[in-house]
């Protein structure tokens, strides 16, 4: 046996059957490499994060099981219906009448007659002869590549889709990065519209945001908010989708000890508030604040054309003395006596 066999924490055998039952239970289209392993681990109490090579091949085995009991099943089911069409067709036939057996024997005769004499005329080659291969041709024949014939399709199809299976959260994390390096870090602050305006917050959120803001937009609060719950490791480890509180988040979550992460916004809802249902002073504050941050923003969009700028002319300038230096290096060269060429 092995060294990877000893320290994998629980028996392969218990493994895969645990795998099989969640396969069995919620299908192949959900699941992914990273759900089976956190089932394992609440299931078994031991973490299979070092074991990920070895789960994928018990997960692919189980995976390859699977679907040859699923194709089994459907031949099974394909037979079925085809032995009872049969009988079907077999019993509409007996219920017939005589008269018509007797006109599809006549019919019959008629055809072999008719076929005889087809056959005796020697004029007239017969349509239904198989025709024969010339001497000295042989019939063409594909033979199959080894490889085909060690794996049969049904089995390659099973592993494929296992593959595809156990490298899903894989693609879903790439496709995530490439959107985010599309999306890059532009500065929105100090655009407004109808769902990011600015809301007055209150003294509870305030004081679990720490960062000195009374306004701020929804989209800016819940980036905060899970910029708290990451710098305070606030995540349940045993359910990544909650959140546990703290003595600062309990008066916001009516004092749960935990709360649903991507849910938050329904109790957040409590906490902030639209400066228009406010009074007047409240509203002059918030326009006041709206118009600064824009201010900033034009500033800050300034500064970065008057910097591309300044590049551009800076290129421009190299480019010049470049193209200078080249034109006076072009004079006439003197000889190797030191006299200039005619």
């Amino acid at each position: 046996m092995s060294d990877d066999e000893y320290k994998f924490p629980v028996g392969k055998e218990a493994v895969s059957k645990a795998i099989n039952e969640l396969v069995e239970a919620e299908g192949i289209e959900k699941i992914t490499s990273s759900y089976i392993r956190n089932h394992l681990k609440e299931k078994f109490n031991a973490d299979f994060t070092d074991f990920k090579k070895m789960v994928d091949i018990l997960t692919k085995k189980v995976i390859e099981g699977y679907m040859a009991r699923q194709d089994k099943a459907k031949k099974e089911e394909e037979e079925e219906d085809e032995s009872s069409d049969q009988l079907n067709t077999s019993a509409s036939a007996s219920e017939s009448s005589p008269v018509k057996k007797e006109s599809v024997k006549s019919e019959k005769k008629e055809k072999d007659s008719s076929d005889s004499d087809s056959d005796s005329d020697h004029g007239i080659a017969s349509t239904d002869r198989v025709r024969a291969t010339p001497k000295g041709r042989k019939r063409a024949t594909i033979s199959p590549s080894a490889d085909i014939l060690d794996e049969p399709p049904r089995k390659r199809a099973a592993a494929k889709k296992a593959e595809f299976v156990l490298t899903k959260s894989t693609r879903i994390k790439k496709r995530n990065e490439k959107k985010k390096a599309a999306r890059g870090s532009s500065d929105n602050s100090g655009r407004f519209g109808r769902m990011t305006s600015l809301c007055l917050l209150s003294d509870d959120l305030q004081n679990v945001l720490d960062n000195g803001k009374k306004f701020m937009k929804r989209c800016d609060v819940m980036k905060a908010m899970w910029g708290y719950i990451r710098e305070h490791d606030l995540l349940d480890p045993k359910d990544k989708r909650f959140a546990l509180t703290d003595e600062k988040l309990k008066p916001l979550f009516q004092k749960k000890a935990r709360f649903r992460a991507f849910s938050m916004m329904k109790d957040l809802s409590k906490h902030i508030w639209d400066p228009k249902d406010m009074d007047e002073e409240v509203q002059q504050e918030a326009l006041a604040e709206q118009n600064r941050l824009r201010t900033l923003m034009e500033e800050k969009e300034k500064e970065e054309i008057a910097k591309i700028r300044a590049r551009i002319d800076g290129d421009d300038d190299e480019a010049e003395e470049n193209g200078k230096g080249k034109d006076e290096g072009d004079g006439d060269v003197p000889d190797s006596d030191g006299s200039d060429s005619d």
